[in-house]
């Protein structure tokens, strides 16, 4: 299960009960912190992701703990679970070389598919999504929130929409 771009994703989170939407306006200075900071340190079938759709000076929404669950972790990788990673990859990796060009090739064809069943495949595109969007003016940064430590640990991180001046 590969993933064309986050949409997809927040709706299969969705789809499986792991996302909360929040509605209400919220201050980044702080509050979504506070709340994500209950969500990850309570139980684990109580971690969801959070999207906050109405962040106060943002226009767009903020996704947080997107991958704070091995279940979320692995659908992000491309698997239902983390030990099916491992199993993909133990083949990929498998030191054992085939002896014969008959073993070889199905190896190499093996690798292929798995790599592109965990949606590792190159594409190139003339237009990406990410091109749709322009910003302009104020060095491209306005509308956008940042994430901010100021490395003291006696200090909580944030986010801000100017990470040089916080």
């Amino acid at each position: 299960m590969a993933f064309k771009n986050l949409r997809e994703f927040v709706d299969l989170l969705e789809r499986r009960g792991h996302l909360k939407r929040i509605r209400e306006p919220v201050s980044p200075e702080l509050e979504i912190t506070e709340i994500t900071d209950r969500v990850c340190k309570g139980p684990l079938e109580k971690n969801v992701a959070l999207l906050f759709e109405n962040v106060t000076g943002c226009d767009t929404p903020v996704l947080i703990n997107s991958l704070g669950h091995p279940d979320r972790m692995a659908w992000a990788l491309g698997v239902e679970r983390l030990d099916d990673l491992r199993d993909n990859l133990a083949r990929i990796i498998d030191p054992k070389l085939p002896q014969g060009f008959g073993p070889a090739l199905a190896r190499g064809l093996e690798m292929f598919n798995t790599l592109r069943a965990m949606g590792l495949k190159p594409k190139r595109v003339r237009k990406a999504p990410v091109q749709e969007v322009i910003l302009t003016g104020g060095g491209g940064k306005s509308g956008c929130i940042f994430f901010r430590s100021n490395h003291n640990y006696t200090s909580v991180s944030r986010l801000t929409r100017k990470p040089k001046e916080g």
